[in-house]
């Protein structure tokens, strides 16, 4: 379920970086919160490493600097993200990038 209102909300968006082939390499939830900013979850990547934890860190930042928001950074709150057409969906923790 938590697939489908991740792909139907409107403030959710699924962020790739994808190989030469056009292949998945990596993913990132990221999210507009009621407060406003700009909610970033975990990297998932087929192998971790540091570069491309500071690519999506990169990403997420111009990101919200070209939407005006600020960039959610409190580890110790959770951000209100509201469901726009699920009832539920899976919240697996922010990232700070």
């Amino acid at each position: 379920f938590s697939t489908a209102a991740n792909a139907l909300d409107a403030n959710k968006r699924v962020i790739y970086a994808r190989d030469a082939q056009g292949r998945p390499w990596a993913r990132q939830l990221i999210a507009i919160a009621e407060s406003g900013h700009l909610v970033c979850f975990p990297v998932y990547a087929r192998k971790k490493h540091a570069a491309m934890r500071q690519l999506f860190s990169t990403y997420d930042h111009t990101l919200a600097h070209l939407l005006r928001v600020p960039l959610w950074r409190s580890r110790e709150a959770t951000a209100t993200i509201k469901p726009l057409v699920c009832k539920e969906w899976y919240d697996d923790g922010v990232w700070t990038p």
